[in-house]
């Protein structure tokens, strides 16, 4: 399970904001 420490680092690292994962990832924006 990732935690919400490494999933704030990662989207830090790439560059790219709740939204713009929730598209990539195909999820919402309150379940990432």
């Amino acid at each position: 399970m990732i935690t919400a420490p490494q999933l704030r680092a990662a989207r830090s690292l790439l560059g790219i904001d709740q939204r713009r994962l929730a598209e990539l990832s195909g999820l919402s924006v309150p379940t990432i």
